[in-house]
């Protein structure tokens, strides 16, 4: 009988063994971090060892109302992005490539303006003679249908609609560039005058800084509230309950990865804000403890029932300290013909409507290393009201 392996590594499910203790939270009181970096409402502890964010993704779903004949927008979207490149680039070249991607023949590109803008958001980078090398930039254009939609999962071009895209590309240094993007139908741009201020406010809101335990929510304005990620800020509207626009968090699509760089090898620390659903915290966290629980006490045996043969891997349930409480899922650990990886997937509910999930994978040899300070670095999680 053929021997099957399931991983649940990010998201997919692998088999276990039997239940395991779970680690256990060091005696001493961890020492505190050197700073924090912010992903929506949510501090995330400086870790211990050198750290790259590779990629941040927030997307937000506009709806304008109150247009002619109280019709209702659809389908506006705000992607706020950031992430390291490979080698240095410019926001310059990464215009150029935004333009080439969506001059396509069929989808009639009409470039409307491009061109690098004066802000006190964030400086100029330089090059080593001291030149601009990647200034803050923007780009505007339409065309006959959008690609790459990622609210959708769809790459190919929305041909039935005229699109209106506008870029903001905002340097964090030489191979790391902050990339707002609106993408909107032409049509409500005369008929939905609601969101263009508050776009507008959006951009004069956004600026470089790094969240603090003393950073806020509020917003400078009514329905504004302030929005972190981990170089910028921002402010964006809620949702009204008279009317006017209303920008909403995609639900279980905000998500940041990041590298924790070890001698033992790379740690990888995915991380995702859900928001937008209405469940009540303790209710949702007992559903979480008893979807982990049941997770390591049943998924194995239901696999054996399928294949006496398959491959099980270790599974544990976990229960980790977590901004004062807990934070409840499982690890799974693989065998060194396997590939020896450790992996811990966790879930928590930490506001009404509001939750936090992190994947947490790497060599054994690292998560073992590094798990007195991981467990640390949970605890140090704060959350902004």
């Amino acid at each position: 009988m053929t021997r099957v392996h399931v991983s649940i590594l990010f998201g997919i499910s692998l088999i276990s063994g039997a239940c395991m203790s779970a680690p256990t939270q060091s005696q001493s009181l961890p020492q505190p971090p050197a700073s924090y970096t912010g992903m929506d409402d949510v501090l995330i502890p400086t870790p211990p060892v050198a750290s790259t964010v590779k990629s941040e993704m927030y997307p937000f779903t506009v709806l304008s109302v109150g247009g002619v004949d109280n019709d209702v927008e659809m389908r506006t979207r705000v992607y706020i992005t950031s992430g390291p490149f490979d080698t240095p680039i410019s926001t310059v070249t990464l215009a150029d490539r935004w333009i080439a991607r969506h001059s396509d023949p069929k989808s009639k590109f009409k470039l409307l303006t491009r061109s690098a803008v004066e802000s006190n958001a964030t400086p100029p980078v330089l090059d080593d003679k001291g030149k601009v090398f990647s200034p803050l930039y923007t780009l505007i254009f339409e065309s006959q249908g959008a690609v790459d939609y990622p609210w959708d999962g769809l790459t190919k071009y929305f041909e039935e609609d005229e699109y209106r895209q506008m870029f903001y590309f905002l340097p964090v240094s030489n191979q790391h560039i902050f990339t707002s993007r609106v993408v909107r139908e032409v049509r409500y741009f005369e008929g939905f005058p609601q969101f263009e201020p508050q776009y507008e406010h959006f951009l004069a809101t956004l600026k470089r800084e790094s969240a603090t335990p003393q950073s806020t929510l509020k917003g400078s304005k009514p329905r504004a509230r302030r929005f972190y990620t981990a170089h910028f800020s921002f402010e964006i509207y809620l949702p009204g309950e008279n009317g006017g626009d209303q920008w909403l968090i995609n639900k279980s699509s905000s998500q940041r990865s990041d590298l924790w760089h070890t001698k033992e090898g790379d740690i990888i620390v995915g991380m995702g804000v859900i928001s937008g659903y209405d469940f009540e915290v303790a209710r949702k966290n007992q559903r979480l403890m008893g979807d982990a629980k049941g997770l390591v006490t049943n998924l194995p045996g239901v696999v054996k029932s399928m294949d006496p043969d398959a491959y099980v891997s270790k599974l544990k349930y976990l229960e980790l300290p977590f901004v004062g409480g807990v934070i409840y899922g499982h690890a799974e650990e693989d065998t060194a013909d396997r590939g020896g990886q450790i992996a811990w997937k966790l879930d928590v509910a930490y506001k009404t409507g509001k939750q936090l999930s992190l994947s947490i994978s790497g060599p054994a040899a690292a998560m073992n290393a590094q798990e007195k300070d991981l467990l640390a670095w949970l605890s140090q999680f704060k959350i902004l009201q």
